[in-house]
Protein backbone atom coordinates (compact mmCIF):
# COMPACT_ATOMS: atom_id res chain seq x y z
CA UNK A 1 0.00 0.00 0.00
CA UNK A 2 1.20 3.74 -1.17
CA UNK A 3 1.81 6.11 1.45
CA UNK A 4 -1.15 8.76 1.10
CA UNK A 5 1.92 11.44 1.09
CA UNK A 6 3.29 10.74 -1.93
CA UNK A 7 -0.10 11.94 -3.94
CA UNK A 8 -0.24 15.14 -1.55
CA UNK A 9 3.38 15.63 -2.38
CA UNK A 10 2.89 15.62 -5.95
CA UNK A 11 -0.28 18.44 -5.62
CA UNK A 12 2.33 20.74 -3.61
CA UNK A 13 4.64 20.02 -6.21
CA UNK A 14 2.56 21.28 -8.86
CA UNK A 15 1.47 23.93 -7.57
CA UNK A 16 4.88 25.18 -7.31
CA UNK A 17 6.22 24.37 -10.84
CA UNK A 18 2.77 26.48 -11.73
CA UNK A 19 3.97 28.96 -10.15
CA UNK A 20 7.97 29.06 -10.31
CA UNK A 21 7.87 30.84 -13.91
CA UNK A 22 5.73 34.22 -12.58
CA UNK A 23 7.50 34.22 -9.32
CA UNK A 24 9.09 38.21 -9.17
CA UNK A 25 6.50 39.58 -11.83
CA UNK A 26 4.86 41.17 -8.98
CA UNK A 27 1.38 39.84 -9.20
CA UNK A 28 0.67 37.98 -6.51
CA UNK A 29 -3.11 37.03 -7.25
CA UNK A 30 -1.60 35.80 -10.54
CA UNK A 31 0.95 33.54 -9.04
CA UNK A 32 -2.01 32.21 -6.49
CA UNK A 33 -3.87 31.57 -9.26
CA UNK A 34 -1.64 29.75 -11.36
CA UNK A 35 -1.10 27.61 -8.11
CA UNK A 36 -4.33 26.57 -7.07
CA UNK A 37 -5.64 26.11 -10.60
CA UNK A 38 -2.76 23.36 -10.50
CA UNK A 39 -3.36 22.25 -7.11
CA UNK A 40 -7.10 21.99 -8.18
CA UNK A 41 -6.34 19.58 -11.31
CA UNK A 42 -3.51 17.43 -9.31
CA UNK A 43 -6.01 16.82 -6.88
CA UNK A 44 -8.33 15.71 -9.16
CA UNK A 45 -6.00 12.65 -10.22
CA UNK A 46 -5.77 11.66 -6.19
CA UNK A 47 -7.56 8.17 -5.66
CA UNK A 48 -9.22 9.22 -2.15
CA UNK A 49 -11.70 6.45 0.38
CA UNK A 50 -13.77 6.86 3.01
Amino acid sequence: MMSPAWPLFRVTEQAALAAWPQTGCGDKNKIDGLAVTAMRQALNDVAFRG
